[in-house]
């Protein structure tokens, strides 16, 4: 025991020092506890959880269709100062001149073309598969074009071009004079100049301003379609049309790529080429003479 006590004698300080920090610790948590009691900490619950939520954050936003409905009215369209009013179908009337002046193209859901009505003073607009109020239905819109239909009959119809300017047929003469169409009861008889014919032979880069594509089923070629002729291209003042299908040429159908290369390469010598093709459903028949 006196052993103890004199250990404990010679540690005394580090004895203090252990029993202040006890000390120190038991009168915090004191103080810890009676805060506790003397302000209640405020209970936070969380909310229910609701099934729906996922399904209610994931709606979808709804646009503004004003920004849209700017558009038609904006500088898109030739006369975008007159009056644009929308149609959704109209009633057939007799069938008179339309000229085209817009195209919003796209989806069929939303593409939609606008008009300028002989019969009526403000602007229209229709959507895919509307009849005009001239009568002309709407069956198609193209990136820079409209194919149109009346009785029966279709036609397409580019931006800036009027119904009574476009005609199925070739026109009758070309402002160069090298060619000329005559119609016959089934067919069109076209006339050209064989200088002018070698001249655009030669010509690659006007050959190629129009756009061509095979039609073809179980690997056969069954035709050779026009996906694009511009209205200042040499075909054009000929007869075809963006969208025509060369069915045959000379009686022989155009079966490969072949038989289309010895038909070009041929032309020099050729005094005559006859041509059927495909134009909206029906087949017309060009006779080509070289002089």
């Amino acid at each position: 025991m006196p052993e103890l006590l004199i250990r404990l004698q010679k540690n005394i300080f580090l004895i203090t020092v252990m029993g202040a920090v006890l000390l120190g610790w038991s009168f915090a948590y004191l103080g810890y506890v009676v805060m506790r009691a003397i302000i209640p900490t405020p209970v936070v619950r969380s909310a229910p959880t609701d099934p729906r939520a996922g399904r209610n954050s994931q709606q979808t936003a709804y646009v503004a269709v004003e920004p849209f409905l700017e558009v038609l009215t904006g500088a898109f369209f030739r006369g975008s100062g007159e009056t644009v009013a929308q149609a959704e179908s109209g009633v057939p009337g007799g069938g008179g001149e339309v000229e085209l002046l817009g195209i919003t193209w796209g989806h069929p859901s939303f593409a939609n073309i606008l008009v300028k009505e002989d019969n009526n003073e403000e602007l229209e607009v229709y959507r895919w598969g509307a009849t005009m109020n001239s009568g002309y239905k709407v069956v198609a819109i193209q990136r820079d074009s409209a194919t149109l239909e009346i009785g029966g009959s279709r036609f397409q119809l580019k931006i800036g071009e009027k119904s009574g300017d476009v005609q199925q047929a070739a026109p009758s003469t070309n402002a160069g004079g090298d060619t000329a169409v005559a119609s016959g009861e089934n067919v069109q008889v076209v006339t050209i100049k064989r200088d002018r014919l070698q001249q655009v032979m030669k010509d690659e880069a006007e050959l190629y301003k129009n756009k061509f594509a095979p039609i073809t089923r179980n690997g056969r070629i069954l035709g050779l379609k026009l996906m694009y002729v511009p209205p200042d291209n040499f075909l054009y003042q000929m007869g075809a049309r963006t969208n025509d299908i060369i069915r045959q040429v000379n009686g022989q159908p155009i079966q490969n790529t072949g038989n289309m290369i010895r038909l070009w390469q041929s032309l020099n010598t050729l005094n005559k080429v006859v041509i059927d093709l495909e134009r909206g459903g029906k087949i017309y028949t060009y006779q080509i003479n070289i002089e």
